[in-house]
């Protein structure tokens, strides 16, 4: 399917279930447009499972990256599944 041009977060919530619009519409108001385009596909399903677990990391972290690696919050479900640098051994970088 081609691209009918550039993406836009008015309308990927247009097509959101509308008792979910409201709620991502807030979250994106705060949202740097350099990240909107991945939250819209997580939140939409269409960037994997990996995709939705960085979104809500970065969302958390104040839609900083840095802050996702260097994460304090360890009883989070998804603090062992968050995105971090890999290491020369192949590890991640917590540990």
């Amino acid at each position: 399917m081609p691209k009918t041009g550039p993406f836009s977060a008015k309308d990927a919530i247009s097509r959101l279930d509308p008792a979910r619009r409201a709620q991502v519409a807030l979250i994106l108001r705060d949202c740097p447009i350099s990240r909107q385009k991945q939250y819209m596909r997580a939140v939409t399903g269409k960037g994997g499972r990996k995709n939705a677990i960085t979104a809500m990391c970065i969302h958390c972290c104040g839609w900083e990256r840095k802050e996702v690696y260097e994460c304090t919050a360890r009883g989070c479900p998804l603090w062992v599944w968050r995105p971090t640098p890999k290491t020369t051994t192949g590890g991640d970088a917590s540990d």
